[in-house]
Parts: structure tokens; sequence; C-alpha cells
């Protein structure tokens, strides 16, 4: 008999399967499908939309996801009969508390959103980044500590899991239970660390146009204060000044023309307007391993991660590329003996750090093999489904 396998997720959906936290919820979709009936439940304006993926399971959309239709929710789970159920959660999840005590199958907590400190909160916000940008974080540090622990901590769920080793340490540290914290990392795949289709690799060089002396510092993703994006922008000028070299190039996913040109735009007088290139829109992924391949160093300043360990950073290290992150969430992790950790918000240190990495031959070409040597051994997402079952078996 086929056992059936529930995820519930919000947000997910087939536009956002490569970004996180989507990704790592179709990873483990895909691995529990192999054997079993998967369902995902996700938000919609329905009741109940159901879409057949080519994957082989259904994604389910429906507006019982809402707080008000948690009884509906419940017994809609209930005529699954799943024998597991995978719950997105965070400490905004107790208020789900009623419906998960409903549903009698093994739980698990797996939890794909940074568990941040007030002052990590209250240093982004007076840094600038918008409150939009922040708003869901805000809402999930809002709620007690006391009460997400003893949501964890109940009967309710067989198992907790994690992305990072650094929220496995909070949540230690918060009273959870350590023999109910599982680490159940994010993957890769092998393509990440395969060479790179040849003619791709020719056309991104031709955009970039690196010269033999140059040291490319990339930039991936949107266009956002909480990204770090602003602060990189202040620091590179001090970057230019001590190496005539460097170069910036930015990866603004989904950025329009416009919104690129403007961006130029701004930057003109700065000193740092030529150095400076922007390449905005959608990129497929080998154009993006190859905007990395071309690169010598990965910066990665995020003031907040909005979500556990980005893949930004595995790609890079792939590729071993030194990667420059910032002192929150996961990255730490990550970058220890493969990068360097700044704040980008201590903009002379960020633009320091910078320089002296650009100038250290030695210590890229230290930090690239030790890249290369973790990720030779990092978990591919066959390896991440394979934990996902020792965890499901001990619960």
């Amino acid at each position: 008999m086929t056992n059936t396998i529930i995820f519930v997720a919000n947000g997910f959906n087939r536009d956002n399967v490569r970004l996180q936290p989507w990704r790592y919820v179709y990873e483990l979709a895909k691995h529990k499908n192999e054997k079993n009936n998967v369902i995902v439940i996700t938000e919609g304006g329905a009741d109940l939309s159901i879409q057949s993926w080519e994957e082989g399971f259904d994604v389910v959309e429906t507006k019982l996801l809402n707080i008000r239709q948690q009884l509906a929710l419940g017994r809609y789970i209930k005529s699954l009969s799943p024998s597991e159920l995978w719950w997105s959660t965070t400490p905004r999840s107790i208020a789900f508390y009623p419906v998960l005590k409903n549903i009698e199958c093994k739980k698990i907590a797996f939890i794909t959103c940074p568990l941040y400190r007030w002052s990590e909160l209250i240093r982004a916000s007076f840094s600038g980044v918008p409150y939009k940008q922040t708003k869901a974080l805000w809402k999930q540090r809002l709620i007690p500590r006391f009460l997400f622990r003893f949501l964890l901590n109940s009967k309710l769920f067989n198992s907790v899991t994690v992305q990072s080793k650094n929220n496995k340490s909070i949540l230690e540290k918060d009273g959870i239970e350590k023999s109910k914290i599982k680490y159940l990392p994010v993957g890769i795949d092998n393509e990440d660390m395969a060479p790179v289709d040849k003619a791709v690799l020719k056309l991104v060089a031709n955009d970039v146009n690196k010269r033999n002396d140059d040291i490319v510092f990339l930039y991936l993703g949107a266009l956002r204060p909480i990204r770090g994006f602003d602060a990189l922008i202040k620091a590179f000028p001090a970057v230019i000044d001590e190496n005539s070299n460097a170069r910036l190039v930015i990866l603004a996913r989904g950025a329009s023309e416009e919104k690129c040109n403007n961006i130029l735009s701004s930057l003109q007088g700065s000193g740092i307007d030529e150095r400076v290139s922007i390449v905005g829109g959608w990129l497929t992924r080998s154009q993006i391993w190859a905007y990395i391949e071309l690169s010598d160093i990965v910066v990665l300043p995020f003031v907040l991660v909005p979500s556990d360990i980005p893949i930004a950073v595995l790609e890079s290290l792939a590729r071993g590329k030194p990667v420059i992150v910032s002192p929150v969430d996961g990255l730490p992790e990550l970058a220890q003996g493969r990068g360097i950790v700044v704040n980008p918000l201590a903009i002379n240190a960020f633009s320091e750090e910078m320089n002296n990495l650009a100038k250290d031959k030695k210590k890229l070409f230290e930090y690239t093999q030790a890249a290369i040597k973790f990720m030779k051994s990092y978990p591919r997402w066959k390896d991440v489904g394979d934990i996902m079952e020792e965890i499901s078996n001990e619960a």
C-alpha cells in the first residue's frame, strides 16, 4: 500500500521553486514521491485547486490555510489519511495548534526561517531596510519564544528539522529537546559543480569582458537593502580607490532594463560607474554558473537572510569561489575557512575586507581550494533525501 505524505508550505508555486525556501520543499517532495503519494498544500484563493505536477506529486492551492479555516483544513487533511505530515513551521505556527492536535499521524516540523534576535531586526530597520522586506521576520519574532518552545516540545511533533547548525544551536539554547532537533541541510545538484556549457561561457565572457589583471566581485540577487545591496554600493568606491583593477558585476534577479539603467545613472560621478556592470532579468542556471565561474569573489552581504541558507552561497562555493558574507543566520558556518564574514553595515570594515582579499592572492587560492574540498563532500539532494528518511524512521 502506498503511503500518503503531505507537505504544508505557504507560497509554494511553479514560479519560485528555484528560490529558497521553496526549493527545499520541492526537493524534499520529489524525494518522498519516489515511493509515496505526495501532496503539497499551499495557500490560494479557491476552496481546493489541485494541480498534478510533472514531477509526480500534487499541489493543492486552498484558502483553508487561513487560521479561521483551520478546522476545515484539518478535516481535509484527515480525509487524505496521511502517514506523515511535514509542516513548514515558524513561531506563528502556534496559531495552528488546534488543527495539528486533531491530526493523528507522524508529524515533523521543518523550519526554513531564520530565528533572529531583537537586536538584529532593530539594526536592520535603523540601517534603512524597509519594513515590507522584514515584515514576516518581525511577525515571527513578536511571538513569545516560550510559546514557540511549547509548540516544538509538545507531543504534536515527532521531530523538528533545521537547515543550519546555527538554528539548531538557537533552538537548543531556547530549551527545545535536543533529541527532537534534527539537522536536515540544504543540498546541491551535481550539475552545480559540472563544467559550464562552453557556448554559454563564451557569451558570458564577452559580456563580462574581463582583463587578465581584473579582480571581479560578483553580487547575486535582487537589488534590495535587506540583501545588503545598498551597503555594497556604498562600500565599493573605497575598493576602487585602493585597487583600480577591481570590478563589480551585479546579477540583479528580476530587475527590468529600466531599473538597471537607473542604478547605473545614479552611480555617475561616484567613481565606480565605469567599474560596475548590471545584468537584469531572469537568467538560466547555466548563465548564472558562467558568471560565477568568471568571477573571483562572490559577495553576498545580507543584512538579514529572509529564508534560511541561500542557494547562492552553495552555488558559489561549488565552483570554488571565495565568498564574503555577513554574520547572520547560517552564513558564517558555510564561509568558515572558505571566505570572509563581515558586517556589511560597517562600511569601512566592509571595504577593507574586500580590498584585503582582492590583494591577497595566497588567501584567495587557499579559500578556493577549501571551497572545492568542502563541496566535494557536501550533501547532494539525494543525500538530503536519505537523511530525511532516517528522520522519518526515527520519528
